[in-house]
């Protein structure tokens, strides 16, 4: 139910959006702190694989972050969604996220927030067979993430270009990706990342 009504109050906050504008200083900060406190959310209910709750966060997390209006925290709630949506017959509205989520990232994103809505803007871009983006945003994900320390990140983006690079036939250079993988998450200790390029060696 809960999940059904936060359905509804999107549908709503997209019709009359002025009725759900953060106007005041304390309702910003509330909505860019449960913004970001969704995203974390969500993040998490990605790796355990809880796909109810990924949704409910994720939801959530577009209409905190729609009623600052134009910012990193809707930028990254556009890429999320996109993802999300694009298992269903939703393909103009996802479309529209997803270029929605560059271009407003690039305008009011730090360095992280473009490593992290390139990289997620790129699933989607794979899932649509846009090959040409993606072959663009994930390495220039890649590349910020390695520069600005997040290693998480880093890997994610390399261990999903061998993964895709298996997917179209480019072994080597989808072999290089994971071995890069398996190399950064011995350094980091992230046993989700090596594990998952193993797998696919």
């Amino acid at each position: 139910l809960g999940f059904i009504g936060q359905i509804i109050r999107a549908w709503l906050q997209a019709r009359w959006p002025r009725q759900y504008e953060a106007h005041t200083e304390l309702k910003r900060e509330a909505a860019l702190l449960s913004a970001r406190m969704q995203s974390t959310l969500a993040e998490i209910a990605v790796f355990r694989d809880e796909t109810v709750r990924l949704l409910y966060a994720a939801m959530r997390q577009l209409i905190a972050a729609r009623s600052l209006g134009p910012s990193a925290e809707l930028a990254r709630a556009y890429a999320l969604m996109a993802n999300m949506l694009a298992v269903i017959p939703m393909r103009k509205t996802c479309n529209a996220w997803c270029d929605r989520s560059l271009e407003m990232v690039e305008e009011h994103g730090t360095r992280l927030d473009k490593a992290w809505v390139y990289c997620r803007a790129a699933c989607y871009k794979a899932f649509v067979v846009d090959w040409a983006a993606m072959d663009r945003l994930i390495p220039e994900g890649a590349a910020i993430a390695e520069e600005i320390g997040d290693r998480r990140l880093y890997e994610e983006a390399i261990v999903s270009l061998g993964v895709l690079g298996l997917a179209r036939g480019r072994y080597e250079s989808a072999e290089q990706a994971l071995l890069r993988t398996i190399q950064s998450s011995l350094a980091s200790g992230n046993a989700q990342s090596n594990t998952w390029a193993k797998l696919h060696l």
